[in-house]
This record gives C-alpha cells, sequence and structure tokens, in this order.
C-alpha cells in the first residue's frame, strides 16, 4: 500500500529537508573557496624581456637589458632573486611586481674586468626565484640572445655578430678570424653606372677565416649586403676567385658554407637555443 503523507507530515519534512540542502549548498560553496585559496597559494613567478640585446666588444662598459617580473600566488611579502640579483642599487627586489636592469652579455651574476674580455654572442639564461613570506620558492627562466657588434676577430661558428650594419651568423665549420671595412679610396662612376647599380661605390665588408682545409676572404657590400667577391687559397696559394655566382666553385662544400654566411647576411634568423 503506497505511503500516503498528511499534509502535517509533508511540512514536517520540508522543514527537516531545507537546512540539508542549505548545507549542502555551503558546503560545496566552501569547497570551492578553499579550492581557490589553496590554488592562490602556489607560488609562481613569469619573467618578460626583449628577445636580443647587443652589446659592443670587451672593451667598454656592456650594455644593459631590461627584465620584467611579476608574482602570482603565494603570501606578500615576496622577495626575489634575478640572475643572481637580489637588489636594484640599494634598494630589495620585493613586491609582486617589478623589474630590474642586467648586463646584456652571457654569464649571470657580477662581472669582473676579466670576465669583461670573454663577452660573446649567444643565448643568455636569465633565471628567477621567488620566495614568500611562508617560505614556498616559485622559480622561472627565460632566453635572450646577446649580440656582440663591432667585433673584429674571434668569431665563433653558430652565433650571430653585428658586422658594420649587418647581422652576420658564422655557419657551423666555418672559422671566421677576421671582419672589418675596405673603404673605397676613389671611384670615377658616370651617371649611367649609378643608375645601373645605385651601390657601384659603396665600401666593402671583408670577412676571412678557414674552411675545409682551405683559407678564405668573402666582401660584400656595406649599403648593399650584395657578395661582391670571394677568393679561396690554401699555402699561400691563390686557388679561386669568384666574382660572379655563375663561376663554378673550387670546394663546393667550402662554396655552399659561405653561401649559407652570404644568405644569413640578408636573412635575420636567430641561431636555435642549445
Amino acid at each position: 500500500m503506497p505511503l500516503q503523507l498528511t499534509k502535517l507530515q509533508t511540512r514536517r519534512a520540508a522543514l527537516i529537508l531545507a537546512p540539508l540542502l542549505v548545507a549542502a549548498v555551503v558546503g560545496v560553496l566552501v569547497s570551492r573557496e578553499i579550492g581557490w585559496l589553496r590554488q592562490e597559494h602556489t607560488l609562481q613567478v613569469t619573467l618578460s624581456a626583449v628577445r636580443t640585446c647587443e652589446t659592443p666588444e670587451s672593451w667598454g662598459v656592456p650594455t644593459r637589458v631590461h627584465v620584467g617580473w611579476r608574482v602570482g600566488g603565494g603570501v606578500a611579502p615576496y622577495y626575489t632573486e634575478i640572475d643572481g640579483r637580489l637588489r636594484e642599487g640599494s634598494a630589495e627586489l620585493r613586491g609582486k611586481h617589478g623589474s630590474t636592469w642586467l648586463h646584456c652579455v652571457r654569464r649571470s651574476g657580477p662581472l669582473t674586468q676579466r670576465q669583461l674580455a670573454g663577452i660573446d654572442s649567444g643565448w643568455k639564461t636569465i633565471r628567477a626565484k621567488v620566495t614568500d613570506a611562508e617560505g614556498r620558492t616559485g622559480a622561472a627562466d627565460i632566453r635572450v640572445y646577446v649580440v656582440v657588434n663591432n667585433r673584429s676577430s674571434s668569431f665563433h661558428s653558430g652565433e650571430m655578430y653585428r658586422i658594420d650594419n649587418w647581422f652576420v651568423t658564422i655557419p657551423r665549420g666555418l672559422s671566421v678570424s677576421y671582419a672589418g671595412i675596405s673603404e673605397v679610396s676613389s671611384c670615377e662612376a658616370s651617371e649611367e653606372d649609378y643608375e645601373r647599380d645605385p651601390y657601384i661605390c659603396e665600401s666593402w665588408v671583408t670577412v676571412q677565416g678557414e674552411g675545409k682545409g682551405h683559407q678564405f676572404q668573402l666582401g660584400f657590400g656595406s649599403s648593399s649586403g650584395r657578395e661582391r667577391v670571394r677568393y679561396v687559397w690554401s699555402g699561400g696559394e691563390l686557388l679561386d676567385w669568384l666574382e660572379s655566382s655563375n663561376d663554378e666553385p673550387l670546394d663546393p662544400h667550402l662554396d655552399a658554407l659561405l653561401n649559407e654566411l652570404v644568405d644569413s647576411i640578408s636573412r635575420w634568423s636567430l641561431p636555435p637555443p642549445p
């Protein structure tokens, strides 16, 4: 026989169930609130910086790169360390967000005069560590590519340099020992010559080194970036002299590497991170 409830019994059941429903809803809200608090206590730090920075050769003071940080979660106050630095001047790196300036060099931390002599192009990894009031820690890193400019010797393969007005990447397999400007002392060109080639009297950027058992010298225009000439020799004897891309190269493997170097002049592309 089906259970029959009187109006009085129905009213009593509603009074009993109502607080239970409210308690269930409150329990869900409290659970969500606790979950939010737990997520907020997870300490995180993010970094922001430019993709590249340029710095001069070892003489002089390196340029600086601007790095920003932002903290999420945790409990204030926050103490931040970036690239081995705990201070910006006399002030500690504190707060939920801020910024600092770092040397545009691959090495982290303070620089000595000896370390300044070892400045080179390549990827710099900037690391940050943040500690909150309860001892929690968070960490992050960001990579910035350091480009050395105005260098005249000791170029490393696989890295990018600014030579005169151009970014040049040294292909792996080539050893570049020198780069410099060859000024044009005199140039007698007619108006027709300039109409045919507006860069006819431009200065050259000369790059020389070794590869595949031979020495080479390559020249490209300082204004146009266009290859002008390449020489290949061995043991002091000139073996090859190309003034046109139609000429047949003496060593196809060396020629391919030199073509890669020339291509990098007009195609700005960062070397891949390690």
